[in-house]
């Protein structure tokens, strides 16, 4: 009857949808570039990781410098790059000097008469600057490199000395402990500094430098420069005749045989090596940057020039930059800072490492055409072979002060804008995501469980979390779960894994305990127990301000994360790197809604987003944890290795159902129902016809 064939057109229009075919994509074709030299351009991880570090006979397959600081003429100073030091906290790197920072330095000032007796001189709190495992000595000989004047200097340059490196530069200097032996004790100790003189052994043609005198260095490699001869740390010792008691020698490099030793007076030159603090670092890169009075620069990048550090320019306000591999076209728009911004464009033609640089004012298009022509070369560009990026050079002038260090924000490729009525699994996980500045170039939304009212649960897609294994997608509420919530209610402070922490501890909070009551358990009020089963756990960090520490957090749902109240943008995802902007993700009205983070100002506040702040007021502030103003706009994480794909249709349950969709309405995850044999579906694209079948039903052709 009439009822029926509309069961059944119904349920083969539901079969058309779960078994469609995925969209086409299209792909550009590569150009001929390569990727820059790795002495032309370093990531954060090839500084650190076996890229730079020296092998064991002191030669390295690559050679990379930085410039970093001053020598004494006031000149750039070039330092060697040895990759991350184990014996240092944190993401760090040794760095050796290329040249002379100072030269004509003596090891110790005063030699006194009587060549063939020990020399010693009198030290007080010796034990305060070297640490012994003994009772520190209050005389020490004059080749001890603890109290000597070569290390004076080094200690100077680091610390009240302004003429070698800025005060920021003199911050990224993480200090290291290195040990020496002291020659009248026979015995080692350690000296901690920023700057230090390397470890040397009589006759060899090695130098070593590192916590621990790991990182050898070969003369060929690093330190043979015409007549250089640079100091050591290490006390010498007579094997010939010298007329000088050993009291008095210290080891030299000599750049035009091996390590030697000579007499402490003498004036020999200050090669010292150093350890860098990488955790604001993005990148290195030799290339020049365009500025005001030179708008547009391009050229090759010489072998052997020395890279500038890049630091993460991410809360500089710097702009934003895109780019096209199908079009060639890279898409820069400059942010509110008033310093002068450049787009940098970084790559290798096969043979010569090249860039090409322009100053931005506002939002401008640059086509590799362009960049083609100012370097005069015909092969083709492939961006996603080159480095891009925005930065400026934070320099003081007569208008604003400055640190002196160059900021930078990395260009991301353009995401192809789709329907976001209808997404693939793999446009769940790619398409979604959102840009590093908080906007997205698409905006879409699945329906997931119901709130705290027993209402469909939006949520926006982020995409996917690789911090998470698996096909997976990020998830953020669309709208409160839950109204009307304190963080804690306990304000006086509570405890968590058996220390006190403040009030504003959100491993400790009613908050966390109420997302996990939420996916926990038996109760189905929010989340089915299949939904449960297609959530993913996510290990987020928190800080905690009463220890100032960090500590992690597992859970299928989880508040966001702010840096700290002001005009900021939230985070999502385990390393926070899903980057949420007010005007994309949380409105222009609505109620506040708690995030994880604490106030760092006030330990009785925790941070809240305010979405009816846009160009009102601070969108983040610090509210107190026992307030129940407060609603809940937790993140989430999906399986979705079994989804086939999402869709904002609704297929009629009864008969046949066609409308137009609304650009903004929520889809809903198609399982794979493939294994439940759901029927068969067909399209003949001359004819236009459609066969569906369901499992057990005569087909119908329409």
């Amino acid at each position: 009857d009439n009822a029926m064939r509309k069961r059944i057109l119904s349920i083969m229009l539901s079969i058309c949808m779960v078994l469609t075919l995925t969209p086409t994509t299209s792909f550009a074709v590569a150009g001929t570039s390569s990727t820059p030299s790795v002495s032309a351009y370093a990531t954060k991880a090839q500084m650190m990781d076996g890229t730079f570090a020296p092998k064991v006979d002191g030669t390295a397959t690559n050679i990379g410098k930085l410039v970093f600081g001053k020598n004494n003429s006031r000149q750039a100073q070039e330092w060697y790059i040895l990759g991350q030091d184990t014996g240092v906290a944190g993401d760090n790197t040794i760095i050796f000097a290329a040249s002379p920072i100072a030269t004509g330095q003596t090891f110790e000032a005063v030699l006194l008469d009587g060549k063939r007796d020990a020399k010693k001189k009198n030290v007080t709190n010796l034990g305060s600057d070297c640490s012994y495992s003994v009772t520190a000595p209050t005389e020490v000989y004059l080749n001890h490199y603890g109290a000597s004047a070569l290390r004076d200097k080094l200690q100077t340059m680091a610390t009240t000395d302004t003429a070698y490196f800025t005060e920021t530069e003199k911050v990224m200097m993480n200090e290291t402990t290195v040990t020496t032996k002291d020659t009248n004790k026979g015995v080692d100790y350690t000296t901690t500094d920023k700057l230090y003189a390397l470890h040397g052994v009589k006759s060899e043609t090695k130098i070593y430098a590192g916590s621990s005198n790991q990182t050898a260095l070969a003369t060929d490699s690093y330190w043979n420069v015409e007549n250089d001869y640079l100091w050591l740390r290490s006390p010498g010792y007579e094997t010939g005749d010298s007329g000088f008691h050993d009291s008095c020698l210290v080891l030299y490099a000599d750049s035009r045989n091996d390590v030697r030793y000579y007499v402490v007076v003498a004036g020999f030159d200050v090669q010292p090596a150093s350890n860098l603090n990488l955790s604001n670092v993005l990148f290195a890169s030799a290339a020049t940057a365009a500025t005001t009075s030179n708008p547009e620069v391009s050229g090759t990048i010489a072998s052997g020039t020395a890279m500038t550090l890049r630091l993460d320019g991410s809360s500089k306000n710097i702009g934003s930059v895109l780019y096209n591999t199908t079009t060639g076209d890279i898409k820069a728009t400059k942010g509110g800072t008033e310093r002068t911004v450049s787009l940098v464009v970084q790559g290798n033609d096969g043979t010569d490492d090249w860039y090409y640089s322009k100053k931005i004012t506002g939002t401008e298009t640059v086509n590799t055409d362009a960049i083609k022509s100012a370097l005069g070369i015909t092969s083709d560009i492939d961006l996603s072979s080159c480095k891009i990026w925005l930065e400026f050079f934070n320099a003081s002038d007569n208008h604003q002060s400055g640190d002196g260090m160059i900021y930078a924000v990395n260009a991301e490729k353009e995401i192809e804008k789709i329907n976001t009525t209808y997404a693939t699994k793999e446009q769940l996980m790619n398409s979604f995501r959102p840009y590093s500045d908080g906007s997205a170039a698409n905006v879409g939304k699945l329906v997931f469980g119901k709130n705290s009212e027993g209402k469909a649960q939006e949520w926006y897609i982020l995409g996917k979390d690789d911090g998470i294994s698996g096909d997976n997608t990020v998830i953020f509420a669309a709208s409160p779960i839950v109204e009307f919530k304190r963080f804690s209610s306990n304000t006086s402070g509570a405890e968590y894994d058996g220390k006190d922490v403040y009030a504003n501890h959100y491993g400790a909070s009613d908050l966390r305990a109420a997302l996990r009551a939420m996916t926990d358990g038996t109760d189905t009020t929010y989340f089915s127990a299949f939904e449960k089963g297609m959530m993913n756990e996510t290990k987020v960090t928190t800080k905690d301000i009463k220890d100032g520490t960090t500590y992690t957090t597992e859970d299928k749902l989880y508040a966001l994360a702010a840096e700290k109240a002001g005009y900021q943008p939230i985070k999502a995802g385990s390393n926070d790197n899903k980057v949420l902007n007010q005007a994309t993700y949380w409105g222009t009205s609505g109620f506040d809604f708690w995030l994880r983070s604490p106030d760092a100002s006030d330990n009785s506040k925790a941070l809240a987003a305010d979405p009816g702040s846009l160009n009102l007021g601070p969108s983040i502030q610090g509210e107190t944890v026992s307030s129940d103003d407060n609603t809940i706009r937790p993140a989430g994480n999906l399986n979705l290795t079994n989804v086939l794909f999402a869709s904002a249709t609704e297929p009629s349950s009864d008969g046949i159902a066609a409308d137009t969709i609304p650009s903004d309405k929520a889809m809903k995850l198609r399982m794979d129902g493939s294994i439940i044999n759901i029927g068969t579906v067909s399209y003949d694209v001359s004819s236009g016809v459609i066969v569906a079948s369901a499992n057990f039903i005569t087909p119908i052709v329409f």
